[in-house]
């Protein structure tokens, strides 16, 4: 993740406010997205997995996916890349295009920082050895599109790797997770809870009643390892719901239209729970993306 140098200056309930502003935002427009096109906010979610830092390579994810994606759709970007001010400074043959506004994203951090008595000194532990506390908060970064950028290459052509099915690899991620596997060539199955399911290839994924079917797996294989269920109703459903999309687009999965359909009302209520509790988005996508690794 890129580095905010900008030196800290607001006291603990000027940050309060703002992290509380930036997530009602936030929440908001996410909200107002899925309300507005609950048949096709998913395909938006999916392409926002795919933007990435152009100088690290790494793709964002959590709430970071919904900030940029909403930038792109907003901004109407075509590239997906991403870069702060620091990095294209960085780079000689680069520079931002005159009168172009950043997109503001944020990230956690929590880093250790040595404890010291009222003269300054290093506090140390019965081993001798300096003790430690922890510090955490929100980072927030300012970072520019590929299309706001003058001097930017095109992105160069490149084969996808060829990745296992989606059969083998949800049948390995389920086993190293406790599930029993029953694996036949012709009929991969996921034994759950007293039910055998079976695992679709990505062929068969593509057909709208065996995508449902290993959704179904998903969701409750994912309510299954949940040891930290949220407080609030209805935030475990998006995550569970946000952890099946990252998964799928790992795959190159794509949800169907009928898919989308038959969860018009579901959005509705996820978007109803989102904008009441902009407190908890974050938490909620991170508990998404911790779930969806576990396929990756």
């Amino acid at each position: 993740m890129e580095k905010d140098t900008k030196k800290n200056t607001l006291s603990p309930e000027q940050r309060k406010e703002r992290d509380e502003k930036f997530a009602k935002n936030l929440t908001q427009e996410v909200s107002n997205i899925i309300n507005g096109a609950p048949d096709c906010w998913q395909e938006l979610f999916m392409e926002a997995m795919a933007l990435y830092n152009g100088t690290t390579k790494r793709k964002y994810g959590g709430e970071n996916s919904w900030t940029l994606g909403m930038s792109m759709k907003r901004n109407q970007f075509t590239d997906p890349r991403w870069y702060t001010k620091k990095q294209v400074e960085n780079r000689k043959k680069l520079a931002i295009k005159p009168g172009q506004n950043p997109t503001v994203i944020r990230s956690t951090f929590c880093h250790p920082v040595k404890l010291k008595d009222k003269n300054g000194n290093p506090v140390k532990g019965k081993d001798g050895k300096p003790v430690y506390y922890w510090v955490s908060g929100q980072r927030y970064i300012e970072v520019f599109n590929g299309d706001q950028i003058d001097g930017l290459k095109p992105i160069a052509a490149a084969e996808e790797p060829i990745s296992e099915s989606v059969d083998s690899r949800i049948a390995e991620a389920l086993k190293k997770n406790g599930f029993d596997i029953l694996v036949d060539e012709m009929a991969p199955c996921v034994y759950l809870d007293g039910k055998t399911f079976h695992v679709p290839t990505i062929e068969e994924m593509t057909q709208n009643d065996l995508l449902i079917q290993q959704e179904e797996i998903l969701h409750q294989f994912l309510e299954k390892i949940d040891t930290k269920p949220s407080p609030v109703e209805g935030m475990d459903s998006f995550s569970r719901e946000m952890a099946s999309l990252m998964i799928l687009h790992s795959y190159s999965v794509p949800v169907t239209q009928e898919e989308r359909d038959r969860k018009k009302e579901f959005s509705k209520g996820l978007a109803d729970t989102i904008k009441a509790n902009p407190d908890r988005f974050g938490k909620a996508m991170a508990k998404a993306q911790k779930w969806a690794q576990m396929f990756s």
